[in-house]
C-alpha cells in the first residue's frame, strides 16, 4: 500500500485496517509448544515458559484470553493467567490457526519487524521492573500492557512497510519531528493508535 494511495489517516482507520492481520509466530515457537502438548508430561504450567520466551506467542495468546475474559468483564493479569483461561484445547485451536514465521535476512521488512518486536519487549521489560522497584502491584499486568502496546510498530512494519519507510526518511534525513512525521504520513501517531489497539486487545 502507498502512502498515499487510498491510505488510512486517522485512528479510527487504521484500526480497522489492521483488525484482521493476522500477526505470525516464530515458527521454532510452534514447534516446541505442539512437542509440550504431545507429551505426556505436559500441563498448562509447563506451556508458560515457551510462550513467555517469544513476545508473538504472548500477544496472540494474551489477546485469545482477553476476548473470554472480556464477557466477565475482567481483564488478563499475566501469561500464566492467559494459558489458565484457555486451557489446553483452545491453545491447541490457537495453534492451528497461526501463521508460522520464518526470517527472511534479506528482507528488509523482516528484519524491521523483528526490530520492532525486540524492542517492543525491552521497553516491556524496563516497565515491569520499574514497576518492581516502586513496589507496584500487578507487575505482570503492566508488562503485558507495554507489549500489547508497543504491537501496533509490528503490524506497520509487516502491511504498511512504506509508510513505516517514508516516516523514517522524514526522520532521518529530512529531520523532522518524528510525532509531525507521523502526522505527515499515517494522518495521526502510532502512539494514540497503538493506545487504542491494546485496549481493543
Amino acid at each position: 500500500m502507498s502512502p498515499k494511495s487510498l491510505s488510512p489517516k486517522s485512528i479510527e482507520e487504521w484500526l480497522d485496517f489492521f483488525k484482521d492481520k493476522p500477526i505470525p509466530v516464530r515458527a521454532s515457537t510452534l514447534v516446541r509448544l505442539r512437542k509440550e502438548l504431545d507429551s505426556p508430561k505436559s500441563n498448562l504450567l509447563s506451556l508458560a515458559p515457551i510462550i513467555k520466551l517469544d513476545p508473538l506467542m504472548v500477544l496472540q495468546v494474551t489477546r485469545d484470553a482477553q476476548a473470554l475474559l472480556a464477557t466477565k468483564s475482567a481483564k488478563v493479569a499475566s501469561i500464566d493467567h492467559a494459558v489458565q483461561t484457555l486451557g489446553f484445547d483452545r491453545i491447541q485451536k490457537l495453534l492451528k490457526s497461526l501463521d508460522p514465521f520464518k526470517l527472511n535476512p534479506s528482507s528488509t521488512i523482516h528484519t524491521m519487524f523483528m526490530r520492532a518486536v525486540a524492542d517492543s519487549h525491552h521497553a516491556a521489560t524496563q516497565a515491569a521492573e520499574f514497576a518492581r522497584l516502586k513496589h507496584l502491584p500487578q507487575v505482570e499486568e503492566i508488562k503485558l500492557a507495554a507489549l500489547l502496546y508497543g504491537s501496533i510498530h509490528w503490524l506497520a512494519w509487516l502491511y504498511a512497510p512504506l509508510h513505516k519507510e517514508a516516516y523514517q526518511r522524514k526522520v532521518l534525513q529530512e529531520g523532522v519531528d518524528v510525532a509531525l512525521a507521523e502526522f505527515d504520513v499515517f494522518g495521526c501517531t502510532l502512539q494514540a493508535v497503538g493506545h487504542h489497539w491494546a485496549k481493543k486487545t
